[in-house]
């Protein structure tokens, strides 16, 4: 789905089980497919992503875990998106 005019997504990430020192790395794909380094920190407080008019285009997060010597039974976060006039 298209939308005529610029969208702003508000972005938010719910660790619920994961503890931030869990996370290696947070990257955000751009349209144009520049990468930019996310912190946790920044997704938590909600980071605003515009989405240009007439495009297809949709965020892309990498979320790597950060390899650690505890073994972990499965644990699960969530990362919402609220159009601006949804917030």
């Amino acid at each position: 789905m298209k939308s005529e005019s610029v969208t702003t997504v508000k972005v938010t990430l719910d660790l619920e089980e994961v503890e931030t020192e869990d996370i290696k790395e947070i990257v955000l794909t751009k349209e144009d497919g520049t990468k930019q380094t996310i912190t946790v920190e920044q997704l938590q407080n909600g980071l605003e992503v515009e989405i240009p008019a007439n495009s297809a285009y949709q965020p892309v997060f990498t979320i790597t875990p950060k390899q650690d010597a505890t073994y972990e039974v499965s644990e699960k976060l969530k990362l919402n998106a609220k159009a601006r006039c949804d917030l």
